[in-house]
């Protein structure tokens, strides 16, 4: 599943480093909760990634981006961190086990247009978006 975030997803990278305000805000949710953690639209871990590290847990992120999604398992293994990347549409969620969090970084959960009745609302226990 191809996106316009493939052919951004070379430039993504520098732009995103300096974008971090949010992170800790994640990382406090990941903390608190008891059970999986669930990222939509992971990109290249931005927020994954230390989500990971101050945690100690995996990290289940979905992306419809191939392109952000290699990135990303770049950057895991870089950073010794285990991510579980799915390629998938994130207003079709399906994961195995309900999740203790589930959360969307930005204004992507907006971007993809989730309705009340989204599958995405039914998947877990705490979402969040910032």
């Amino acid at each position: 599943m191809s996106s316009w975030y493939d052919a951004w997803a070379d430039r993504y990278g520098d732009w995103s480093t300096s974008v971090t305000g949010d992170v800790p805000f994640y990382v406090g949710l990941a903390r608190d909760a008891d059970g999986p953690l669930v990222e939509l639209a992971v990109g290249n871990g931005r927020v994954a990634i230390p989500v990971a590290q101050a945690t100690g847990r995996r990290v289940i992120g979905i992306d419809s981006s191939p392109a952000m999604l290699a990135q990303a398992r770049v950057r895991a293994v870089e950073e010794g961190v285990e991510l579980d990347l799915r390629e998938g549409d994130i207003r079709e969620l399906e994961i195995e086990e309900p999740a203790a969090l589930i959360y969307c970084p930005g204004r992507s959960a907006a971007s993809a247009h989730v309705g009340r009745s989204s599958p995405l609302l039914r998947a877990g226990r705490g979402i969040a978006s910032v």
